[in-house]
């Protein structure tokens, strides 16, 4: 399904941008070497000469660099449900153990070696992939500020300024490219963010789940291995991070939506001035 609304978003964009072009052009210049000036604008910049495959290069390159940013979203997911879904199998064993009364310290003892053996692996995953973590929650934040900041700078509409453009309208939906587009590729971003937010999150709520039915152990099989795997479920971070910076828990994207939306008040702020 990523994948799908990649290629979806990747197409209402360059839709959207070829509209435009085809639109205002009133040049003789051919619309593939505007739409290359127009995507990398820094070529004219750099006195950099417009040629066909340079354009095909370049595209290419946005493609790949697209496809990898989607990647490393669906690489945390996978990593994720793997290390939750260990971590559930223990947990399940946990909670059927809670309601019976004839299993012995050494019982506990293994349940809480095998618990220690999953949180284990989830340093061990965390250590190796924190760095794809930290760059696909910083990615993901980059792109929502800025398609946040078109959307309430210059609003969603029909129009965007090519009313007076002599073709105005040719395009397919009519003059509504860039509504659709805009409205699509937020929802496209939230939508990615949060699931690859909540799937890395329930590694560590999943470490929680054996601390409430290590409580409801009936008193008569009580014994020191319960309390040293409550001890162990309550004293150790069990959770995926971001190169050790933030821990990826569910109160992650409650701040994450705070960060946003300050960082949207500085933009406009510095855009009025």
């Amino acid at each position: 399904k990523s994948r799908e609304g990649l290629k979806a978003e990747h197409i209402f964009a360059t839709t959207n941008r070829l509209v435009a072009i085809i639109n205002c052009k009133t040049n003789e210049t051919l619309i593939y070497e505007e739409y290359i000036r127009v995507t990398f604008p820094w070529l004219d910049d750099a006195n950099v000469p417009i040629y066909l495959p340079l354009g095909i290069l370049l595209q290419f390159q946005i493609i790949v660099t697209t496809m990898n940013w989607n990647y490393s979203d669906l690489f945390v997911v996978c990593i994720s449900m793997y290390l939750t879904g260990i971590l559930e199998k223990i947990n399940d064993k946990i909670l059927l153990a809670s309601k019976k009364t004839n299993l012995t310290s050494a019982y506990w003892c293994s349940l809480r070696e095998a618990y220690t053996r999953a949180t284990g692996l989830v340093r061990h995953f965390d250590e190796v992939i924190n760095g794809i973590i930290f760059t696909s929650f910083a990615t993901n934040l980059f792109f929502i500020c800025l398609q946040l900041f078109n959307v309430l700078a210059n609003g969603i509409t029909t129009r965007q300024g090519r009313e007076k453009c002599p073709n105005y309208v040719r395009g397919p939906l009519r003059g509504y490219e860039n509504a659709v587009y805009l409205t699509f590729s937020l929802c496209f971003l939230f939508g990615r963010s949060l699931a690859v937010s909540l799937y890395a999150a329930g590694v560590h709520t999943a470490s929680q789940v054996p601390a409430p039915a290590l409580y409801e152990v009936p008193s008569c099989v009580y014994c020191e291995e319960i309390q040293r795997f409550i001890d162990q479920v309550h004293g150790n971070k069990v959770a995926l991070s971001g190169l050790n910076f933030f821990y990826v828990t569910k109160e992650l994207a409650l701040s994450v939506a705070a960060t946003v939306v300050t960082y949207e008040l500085v933009l406009l702020q510095f855009s009025g001035e």
